[in-house]
Order: C-alpha cells, then sequence, then structure tokens
C-alpha cells in the first residue's frame, strides 16, 4: 500500500454539495417552500433522490424541522389565580 496515499472507504455519498445548496437554497427561499415536503422541493429542482437523503442533507446543513407546539390561552379562572397568588405574595422581592 502507498504511505502517502488515503483511499476513500465505504459508500460515496449520494447527494453533492452542489445539489445540497441548491435544493436548501430553494427550501428557504420563501414560507410556502419552508412547508413544503422535502420530496416535492427536490422535484422543483429536479432532483432524483430519497426521502431519507434529502433529510440528512438538511440535518448535515443543520436544518430540522419542527412542529411548533399550540399553548393554550389562559382561562379566565387562571388569571384569577394569578392575580390571587401574586396579592398574596407581592411581598417577597
Amino acid at each position: 500500500m502507498n504511505a502517502g496515499r488515503h483511499r476513500g472507504r465505504g459508500r460515496q455519498p449520494v447527494i453533492t454539495s452542489d445539489i445540497r445548496v441548491r435544493h436548501i437554497a430553494r427550501a428557504t427561499q420563501n414560507a410556502h417552500n419552508r412547508r413544503l415536503p422535502y420530496t416535492e422541493i427536490a422535484e422543483l429542482e429536479d432532483i432524483q433522490l430519497g426521502r431519507k437523503a434529502l433529510r440528512g442533507a438538511f440535518e448535515g446543513a443543520g436544518y430540522h424541522r419542527r412542529v411548533a407546539q399550540v399553548k393554550p390561552f389562559l382561562t379566565e379562572r387562571n388569571k384569577e389565580r394569578r392575580l390571587a397568588w401574586e396579592d398574596q405574595f407581592h411581598d417577597w422581592c
């Protein structure tokens, strides 16, 4: 084996950096595109890759999709209880 030469091992990446940059640019272009599934964005760019490869490309670039949690509004009862607590303990500070 040659001492100064390193042969790459393992599978070659399916998605190149050029394709990754193009795909992420299209996905983050506007609010509508940010909501599209990865596969639909790939179709807009004529990229033939699987869902897992596309997801991995985004994760590798630091993008992660999350669903925002719905936080319930305060009810009248909770508002009254908070005010009562504040009246009781306002001198703590």
